[in-house]
């Protein structure tokens, strides 16, 4: 059992690392319509609740974005300064047993 659900936490690093670049693509804004925070969408379907961080510089603590439940759609708001740099957005998941 524990190898499945493993599994699925691995899928749901892959679809989250998978939405976090495709989703970075509409970073990039002009002038006339500056953001201050962008929508992430997280869609978990693991047995456990997940805790997104981002981490805006390598070696960081990292900010926590919020947790995605079990076999649901959540949807985060990604502030400005949890980018690395202007433009990427690096995550970390935690899985809460």
């Amino acid at each position: 059992m524990r190898a499945v659900n493993r599994r699925r936490v691995g899928k749901l690093v892959m679809v989250v690392g998978a939405m976090a670049s495709v989703g970075c693509a509409s970073f990039s804004r002009t002038a006339h319509s500056p953001l201050v925070s962008y929508p992430l969408v997280v869609t978990n379907h693991s047995d456990f609740e997940v805790v997104v961080y981002a981490l805006p510089s390598v070696g960081s603590v990292g900010v926590r974005l919020g947790n995605a439940r079990s076999f649901a759609t959540t949807t985060m708001n990604i502030p400005r300064n949890a980018l690395r740099g202007s433009d990427v957005l690096v995550v970390r998941l935690l899985v809460k047993r």
